[in-house]
């Protein structure tokens, strides 16, 4: 049973349905349902009964909501005790992008809950060694397949094509440059009949020169849908998707400090789900 189910079914069990429970914790009515799908998969019975009017609890969910409180003060106790000691370095790898326009305020936030915990963002675009202490948390495109490490998927990111809103870029494109040309946007873009006219080494680069009209970019959906000098181009290209996994060295995940900063990556990534995956134009 995981704690991170458990709070999403108290929160149904306390407002009576998705829509509010998600309102209270500030994420999606999908994500609710979600967490509490799998919550009663792991325990082989419903929690509530489903109707128009909402969630109502069956009798074995109202015996789980005493269970499930009691869990949830006991955690809240150890989290007041944890706040007050939390300090030290911790070395999330990322992409610049992922930082910038998805971790930003949930790390600020992180920040203002413990003053003496300092986060250290590693945004190379070079692999991150774990292992060799370069880093004690990643988020990376590609799942590793050895190693000391607990990984977990937090999501799926989609790319489509965006252009300037004016329409000034229709028919050319920013792309990669040649050294870099095995990645999917790269060898998606060379596919296409548009007119290279631009190559760079920096997705900022992408972005910003095609929201000024020098060309089209394939970009990551939470960085072009949220950016109203853009206009996506056709829909989310599937073939150049890719997961998101949050990669940790084993030996430090039960560190509080290091679970500080797993638990508001995933948290922040996992409320975006909608923009992550293009899904929130549709």
């Amino acid at each position: 049973m995981d704690w991170g189910d458990l709070k999403f079914f108290l929160a149904v069990a306390r407002n009576g349905t998705l829509s509010a429970a998600a309102a209270g914790m500030r994420t999606t009515p999908s994500r609710v349902s979600r967490h509490v799908e799998a919550l009663e998969l792991a325990l082989g019975y419903s929690l509530f009964r489903r109707s128009l009017d909402g969630y109502r609890l069956t009798d074995e969910g109202r015996l789980l909501v005493r269970r499930a409180e009691a869990v949830e003060s006991a955690i809240h106790a150890l989290d007041s005790e944890i706040s007050l000691e939390v300090s030290g370095r911790v070395r999330l790898a990322t992409t610049e992008s992922i930082v910038t326009y998805l971790l930003a305020r949930p790390l600020s936030e992180l920040q203002q809950e413990h003053p003496n915990l300092q986060v250290e963002l590693l945004t190379s675009s070079s692999a991150i060694n774990l292992l060799a202490a370069e880093a004690d948390v990643a988020l990376r495109l590609v799942r590793p397949q050895a190693g000391n490490l607990t990984v977990k998927r937090l999501g799926h990111i989609a790319f489509a094509v965006y252009q300037d809103v004016k329409g000034v870029g229709e028919g050319r494109f920013v792309t990669w440059m040649v050294d870099m040309a095995d990645l999917p946007a790269a060898r998606w873009i060379e596919r296409t009949d548009g007119l290279i006219v631009l190559r760079s080494n920096s997705l900022t680069v992408h972005h910003e020169m095609a929201a000024q009209g020098y060309g089209c970019a394939v970009l990551p959906c939470f960085l072009g849908d949220q950016d109203s000098r853009l206009m996506r181009v056709g829909s989310v290209i599937d073939e150049i998707g890719q997961e998101l996994w949050l990669v940790t060295n084993r030996d430090l995940a039960g560190s509080a400090r290091v679970r500080c900063v797993t638990d508001v990556v995933s948290n922040a990534i996992e409320s975006q789900t909608e923009l992550i995956s293009g899904d929130l134009l549709g």
